[in-house]
């Protein structure tokens, strides 16, 4: 099976993984794709688009080719939107090169990694919005600002300075 994804230039693309694709893949990456528990495939999945060109291009190096695209070209078209696009067609591709008995258990790995990471993406946005809280207060907490505020507030009647 293929997969087409379009790119930020408007450039249709189509993907197919085989033991082939795979060979030019790790030679021009310089790791194996295939092997989902490899941190640099997992950075992949997890959104990491530092190996994405490595990646596409063998597999899309002959019909670039033919209409006379060369590899910074075609790297010009992976930026913002049609990265997100792209990355779901690939690992659609390579969970399809799969047998069947193990796509099914690539899938539980990649479903089980993007809980995890949508779960440590929840976290660092509270993180964040924690320390920006902390900046507005000033590094206190808004319980500690209005009670440090309440102590400087004069009280009516004598001061001990009269």
């Amino acid at each position: 099976m293929t997969r087409e994804f379009q790119d930020a230039l408007g450039r249709a693309w189509t993907i197919n993984i085989t033991c082939s694709s795979l060979k030019r893949i790790t030679a021009n990456a310089g790791f194996d794709i295939a092997e989902i528990g490899n941190g640099k495939a997992l950075e992949l999945f997890s959104g990491s688009t530092t190996h994405l060109l490595d990646i596409l291009w063998p597999l899309v190096a002959a019909d670039a080719g033919n209409r006379g695209i060369s590899e910074e070209s075609f790297g010009d078209g992976l930026r913002g939107d049609a990265i997100t696009g792209t990355v779901k067609a690939l690992k659609e591709e390579l969970l399809d090169f799969f047998p069947s008995a193990r796509r099914h258990l690539m899938q539980r790995l990649l479903a089980k990694m993007e809980t995890v990471l949508g779960q440590a993406g929840e976290k660092a946005l509270a993180d964040i919005d924690a320390a920006q809280a902390s900046l507005v207060t000033g590094g206190n907490s808004p319980t500690s600002v209005r009670e440090s505020s309440e102590e400087s507030v004069p009280t009516s009647g004598p001061s001990e300075n009269s």
